[in-house]
């Protein structure tokens, strides 16, 4: 399906073989499903408050442009790429990549299931924000949980890492050629190395018995407020 006009209305669901190919605004009128075998949006989808859940399969999925929608279900073993969202919440699938090159606010949670590379220093902001995989790129990311839990399971190698929520998870290790900052009480679950060139830590660090290793490199390692640990080897 190849479908273009200065605007598009798409008042059902659509299914298609292969490739899904939008050049236009694409406008939604109810919660729609769309499946296909690589789906391309090459401009804005609006949808305030509609929910839209994208099975691309095999193919990449692809958000060009701005998204104003409900909640977003993001299905693809390929790559999915985003610019600015603006939704209820998102959720990716556990295969695949997810490309983050702008920001992504929403009111509810963000889940990334798959693996995350970012570019442009994009700023998350949400409820909640869970990454389930391992987070990359030769960036700066600034992840927010406004009210609720930041949960880093997997590795998080980047530039610069700004990290607040009540809560901030971290389960691996976290490398970043630059700062990181936190600004939540950080938990710990197994014996962490923290590698930059700066750590800031705004709030209590817990892991009872858990090790950390802090390597600040020649910037500042600073921790703020109470820690309760195991081995602690601080390095700056």
């Amino acid at each position: 399906l190849t479908a273009s006009g200065n605007i598009i209305d798409i008042k059902d669901d659509i299914t298609t073989n292969d490739l899904q190919t939008y050049t236009g605004a694409v406008n939604l009128f109810k919660n729609t499903t769309l499946t296909g075998n690589g789906i391309i949006f090459n401009n804005t989808i609006t949808g305030i408050g509609l929910d839209l859940t994208a099975n691309s399969g095999a193919g990449n999925l692809t958000f060009t442009n701005d998204i104003n929608l409900g909640n977003i279900n993001a299905n693809s073993t390929g790559t999915t790429t985003f610019n600015n969202v603006i939704a209820t919440s998102l959720t990716t699938n556990t295969e695949g990549i997810t490309q983050l090159n702008g920001n992504v606010k929403t009111t509810g949670n963000q889940t990334y299931n798959d693996t995350v590379n970012i570019a442009n220093n994009p700023t998350l902001s949400a409820n909640g924000i869970t990454f389930n995989n391992t987070v990359n790129g030769n960036s700066n990311l600034t992840a927010n949980a406004t009210t609720g839990k930041l949960t880093f399971e997997k590795t998080v190698g980047t530039s610069d890492l700004t990290a607040s929520g009540n809560t901030i998870d971290i389960k691996d290790d976290i490398t970043t050629n630059d700062l990181q900052t936190y600004t939540g009480a950080v938990n710990l679950f197994k014996n962490t190395t923290l590698t930059g060139n700066g750590i800031i830590f705004n709030n209590t660090i817990t892991g009872i018995g858990l090790d950390l290793t802090a390597n600040s490199g020649a910037g500042n390692l600073t921790f703020t407020n109470d820690i309760n640990l195991g081995n602690i080897n601080a390095n700056s």
